[in-house]
């Protein structure tokens, strides 16, 4: 980690979970699922979810959560958004949804799956429940980002806090932090 990066995480940190609402691509990363695309022929994730291990099976039993299979919830997602979330924020999110349901549809590996499908899920459940607004982001899901990952939450956080303004080519978060 670079020294830049420490005011980068502080201030993600203090960043409320409505300026970091979208970052659950980010956060199943966190979990063991991988942010890029397979690039051998590999079964799509509906394919993928169907064939979880027992054991995994088990372990998603034991948190009390039935995962829903990849179409409901993406479909569950999007009406989400449509019905909870202003505007600005539906526009972001849907194309974030999209984004990344697009990105791991090829997902090979059943853990990955789980970690993916689990935390859309537990996103969805705080949009449904409102729980979301005013709450900040837990700590050690942050502690646990890469570089680039940090690089990539801390650009999700300036478009959802500047929908308006689009980023400025060269200004990273080193940049932006060591300004102040």
């Amino acid at each position: 980690m670079n020294k830049a990066m420490p005011n980068v995480v502080s201030a993600l940190r203090a960043a409320p979970v409505h300026t970091t609402l979208f970052s659950r691509g980010i956060t199943h990363a966190i979990t063991g699922a991988s942010t890029s695309t397979s690039t051998s022929t590999s079964p799509n994730i509906s394919r993928a979810y169907a064939s979880i291990s027992p054991a995994a099976a088990a372990a998603r039993d034991a948190a009390r959560m039935p995962l829903l299979r990849p179409l409901a919830l993406y479909r569950r997602l999007l009406r989400a958004h449509r019905l909870y979330l202003p505007a600005e924020m539906r526009l972001l999110g849907d194309e974030y949804v999209k984004a990344e349901f697009r990105a791991h549809q090829k997902l090979d590996n059943p853990a990955q799956v789980i970690g993916f499908l689990t935390e859309w899920q537990m996103y969805l459940q705080q949009v449904e429940g409102d729980k979301w607004k005013g709450e900040r982001m837990d700590f050690t899901k942050i502690e646990r980002l890469s570089e680039d990952q940090m690089v990539q939450l801390y650009e999700l956080m300036q478009s959802i806090k500047n929908p308006s303004t689009e980023p400025i080519p060269g200004d990273t978060p080193d940049k932006q932090w060591t300004k102040k």
